[in-house]
């Protein structure tokens, strides 16, 4: 069988090969060739077709007190994540203690010894040579002297090893526009209906990830294991990493990738084909 004939035999059943796979073809093996990918082609008719969901988490502009209780309820949030791996009390129930003591309190400002917290009830010294940033929410362990807690122990609420990861077979395309030759499973372009924060969730079937879209000013993606140690993101709010999305998209000038425990961080530039099964970044475009 001619290499012509094997061709016109391909294309009078509507399949399209590669140069490599058409090398390998002859009369002895392309019938179970055309058999097999029939059977890959009515596999694929049958996948449940991909559902794609956006939903708006950003906070309107307010004024001083609306932002102070944004602050208020992400230290709320992150301390709920504390309390599960410290037995924690509160600032003013600290002046009497004379052992080792763990409390949860936000960074406030920077001092010669350390650093000012506070939780609601308070707030107090920290004595340390541990870098800290402000708006840190931590647990913090080490015994109380003079009003001062020296400490033994820091705790971040930083994402675990051990939890439910999304798990979708799928190509998902990010990016400002969508190139005239992409090929993939979803177009997510950020738009009107991607402001930040923006939650985007895709199903298949039992199959479910989730996108996180976020602009975090003029931060840079290597401080992605930074964002996700902290279990918060800031730009001009606090936005607190809870759930954990399976991919975190940079909305920013920077183009890049990293794997932090199985989150994805990506910064698409003018545009990124991720792979949501296997985590891989294949970028498109000229930067």
């Amino acid at each position: 069988m001619e290499r012509k004939d094997i061709v016109h035999r391909l294309l009078r059943e509507g399949i399209m090969v590669s140069a490599q796979e058409l090398d390998t073809l002859n009369a002895g093996n392309i019938e179970g060739f055309i058999a097999g990918k029939k059977n890959q082609q009515s596999k694929a008719d049958l996948k449940p077709a991909l559902t794609v969901t956006v939903e708006s988490h950003s906070p309107k502009r307010m004024d001083a007190k609306g932002l102070t209780q944004l602050y208020l309820d992400a230290f709320q949030k992150l301390r709920a994540l504390l309390v599960k791996k410290v037995d924690a009390v509160s600032i003013n129930k600290t002046k009497n203690v004379f052992s080792n003591v763990s409390i949860i309190a936000m960074v406030k400002s920077k001092t010669e010894r350390g650093y000012i917290v506070e939780d609601e009830t308070g707030e107090m010294e920290v004595v340390t040579d541990q870098a800290m940033d402000e708006d840190d929410v931590i647990a913090i362990t080490g015994m109380v002297r003079e009003g001062r807690l020296f400490a033994g122990e820091i705790e971040y609420p930083e994402i675990p090893f051990n939890r439910d990861i999304g798990k979708l077979h799928a190509k998902v395309f990010l990016g400002p526009s969508i190139p005239a030759d992409a090929i993939a499973d979803a177009f997510l372009v950020n738009g009107d209906a991607m402001v930040s924060p923006s939650v985007v969730t895709l199903s298949r079937g039992d199959e479910k990830a989730t996108i996180l879209f976020c602009s975090p000013g003029n931060a840079a993606i290597h401080q992605a294991g930074t964002w996700l140690k902290r279990r918060q993101i800031h730009s001009w709010a606090p936005l607190v990493l809870d759930p954990i999305p399976d991919v975190i998209w940079v909305h920013a000038a920077e183009r890049g990738s990293s794997l932090h425990k199985g989150v994805l961080v990506v910064s698409p530039g003018p545009g990124a084909l991720v792979d949501m099964e296997t985590k891989e970044v294949q970028f498109l475009g000229a930067v």
